[in-house]
């Protein structure tokens, strides 16, 4: 090789190439770098936001509603009965009545986030609320609903106003029971939020549940269920 072509090698061209080629290479790196640190926060959230915390508080919403609907058909039934008597038409609440659907009981949400959290808490109100709305369902339906149909075929049944009685007992015990679980859906919300405005993936995961305002929700949720126990 000549002096001149090992001198094009040295030459301030040269260099200046080589620093835009060393340039391009450390953006690429770093472009490359932000790309899969982005993706593994995606897939994170993905995971144990929308498949975890969000799909437990859609479905916990779904019960609630299903159990609001059945309630405030029973109302309506009542007030049908007590003005109309034996020309009372229930037939809506029977029509109407929502059974609770059992595919939104799932564990693969509790699961992830149990992973998540490090607590049970989230587990137990999950099976409370489900547990909840199946009972008071049951008792709507079987219990008043059977013994609404059975009387509305005789005028002023002598058992009227104490089916009446018993229904607004009902009605508003339940109505009671509901609002705790509607707080431990708030709570989880408040989680959810903690956790789509943050960056983690799964090399720092166990950061999340360590923060001091996600201890503060777990202790809520814990002191609630306690407290719903101690009513029960």
């Amino acid at each position: 090789m000549s002096e001149k072509s090992s001198n094009l090698f040295f030459s301030p061209d040269a260099f200046e190439l080589y620093g835009a080629i060393l340039l391009a290479f450390i953006v690429y790196q770093l472009g490359l770098h932000t790309y899969h640190k982005q993706k593994s926060y995606e897939q994170f959230k993905r995971r144990y936001l929308i498949d975890g915390l969000d799909l437990w508080t859609s479905q916990c919403d779904y019960a609630l509603g299903v159990f609001r609907h059945n309630w405030a058909l029973m109302l309506r039934a009542l007030k049908e009965y007590r003005e109309f008597d034996v020309t009372a038409n229930i037939d809506d609440f029977f029509e109407k009545f929502v059974e609770l659907d059992y595919s939104h009981f799932q564990i693969g949400p509790n699961s992830r986030i149990q992973s998540l959290i490090d607590s049970k808490a989230f587990w137990s109100a999950y099976q409370g609320i489900f547990a909840f709305v199946t009972t008071s369902n049951d008792a709507m339906k079987a219990d008043f609903g059977t013994a609404l149909k059975k009387m509305v075929g005789t005028a002023n049944h002598q058992n009227k106003n104490g089916l009446l009685d018993e229904a607004l007992r009902m009605s508003d015990e339940q109505d009671g029971k509901s609002k705790p679980f509607y707080e431990l859906v708030s709570l989880m919300f408040q989680l959810s939020e903690f956790l789509a405005k943050s960056n983690y993936s799964m090399n720092n995961m166990a950061d999340f549940s360590k923060r001091l305002d996600v201890r503060n929700i777990v202790r809520a949720m814990q002191e609630r269920l306690e407290n719903g126990d101690d009513e029960a």
